[in-house]
């Protein structure tokens, strides 16, 4: 009977993966978006730093 209990669990590694998988893709998701605001955020002060305006010439919206 005990044994049955114990196999039927399956040792919690499907309970761990069900919790490590979304947060490990939560946590990559989250690096990802932080780099690419940083890039941006960087590039944004280059433009400013170079008095460069890209929407020179260009209508406002």
């Amino acid at each position: 009977m005990v044994l049955r209990m114990v196999l039927a669990h399956g040792s919690g590694v499907d309970d761990i993966l069900l919790f490590v998988i979304p947060v490990t893709l939560a946590l990559i998701a989250l690096r990802v978006a932080e780099r690419r605001a940083r890039t941006r955020m960087e590039e944004l002060d280059d433009e400013d730093r170079s008095g460069i305006d890209e929407t020179e010439g260009q209508e406002p919206l």
